[in-house]
């Protein structure tokens, strides 16, 4: 078949489907923009694919009996393949706690995301609110080692929810409480879903004030499906400074801009290196999270310099924040853990 005449055929079929309208409307499917994929091969077998917008069964079946009756009259198909199906609407549902939610996410892994969430879920305690913790990393669930809870095993009082860790007054649920030790989390799809829905859903936090979730690097099931299916009240996107890790973080932005979610804020990690001497060395570039910011109208809500003592802190179980000594780091946590209290309209006691 010559392309000129296929083409010529696929508007004679779109011109059929225009006369198809929604039912109890006066708009056809077509204009609605159902249409999803339309082909024909050299058998003249026509190939169609509709989503329809709705939550009813019996509009699916109505609008695919019409269609059929409206290309019956086409008499050149020899086989129509059609499939007509529901467009998944998805209902924010509202996590079980008292209070809101921040997601911390990162586009890649390996710029301190991990550390960033456990230090500032301690850090908005110290501000006298009651937080919780959790851990979605599916890949690389690093808070139970952070925080010291490696040992903890979930347990359920009731048959239906689970109980959280607790560490220093903050309660911590973690996916890495599931597969211990070196045990790799190697998870489908599906399973993954199922384990991040039950424990956003069903673990016991409900006097809970914020909820900080430690979001796995990257834009696959869980981001989706936190975004889809949980009223988030905002995201916090970490980076480091250099080009690389922006244009991810780009990918990031567009993505829960596109699903509806708030963004807080850009956390620029590993922003400098203070020597002794008070110099600012600037070892993965400078000025890369501002430009981003700036790029797409978000703030730079904070810039967490190298500290060796949050690594060592972060590796040993111990929590940064906690401890007595007063530095730049730790006061970098205070301010993005205001700016993020202040975004979200959440008054310290």
């Amino acid at each position: 078949m010559e392309l000129q005449e296929k083409e010529k055929k696929i508007v004679e079929v779109i011109r059929a489907l225009k006369k198809v309208n929604y039912p109890g409307y006066s708009r056809d499917i077509i204009s609605f923009g159902f249409l999803k994929k339309i082909d024909l091969d050299d058998n003249f077998e026509l190939f169609l694919d509709l989503e329809v917008s709705t939550g009813k069964e019996e509009v699916v079946k109505e609008i695919e009996e019409k269609v059929r009756q409206a290309l019956s009259e086409i008499k050149w198909i020899n086989k129509l393949n059609l499939s007509v199906r529901k467009k998944e609407v998805f209902t924010r549902q509202k996590i079980p706690i008292k209070g809101k939610a921040i997601a911390i996410y990162s586009t890649k892994g390996g710029v301190g995301k991990s550390t960033i969430a456990v230090n500032l879920a301690y850090t908005l305690h110290l501000l006298g609110l009651k937080t919780s913790l959790l851990d979605l990393d599916v890949h690389g669930p690093s808070i139970p080692k952070m925080t010291a809870t490696i040992d903890y095993e979930p347990y359920s009082p009731d048959g239906k929810s689970i109980m959280p860790a607790e560490k220093n007054g903050v309660k911590i649920m973690s996916l890495g409480y599931m597969a211990k030790g070196d045990t790799a989390v190697v998870w489908r799809g599906p399973m993954v879903i199922k384990a991040f829905r039950t424990l956003l859903f069903s673990t016991l936090w409900p006097d809970t004030e914020i909820l900080v979730i430690d979001l796995p690097p990257g834009s696959g099931d869980v981001q989706l499906s936190l975004a889809q299916e949980a009223k988030i009240d905002s995201i916090v996107m970490i980076t480091t400074p250099q080009e690389v890790a922006l244009e991810d973080v780009r990918r990031g932005i567009s993505m829960f801009r596109k699903l509806g979610v708030p963004i807080a804020g850009i956390i620029e990690n590993m922003s400098y290196f203070e020597c002794e001497c008070g110099r600012k060395h600037y070892i993965f570039g400078k000025g890369g999270g501002e430009k981003l910011a700036k790029e797409y109208g978000i703030e730079v809500i904070g810039q967490i310099p190298i500290d060796p003592l949050l690594m060592s802190y972060s590796d040993t179980g111990n929590i940064f924040v906690l401890q007595n000594s007063e530095s730049k780091t730790k006061e970098a946590f205070f301010q993005i853990a205001g700016k993020i209290l202040e975004k979200l309209n959440i008054k310290t006691h």
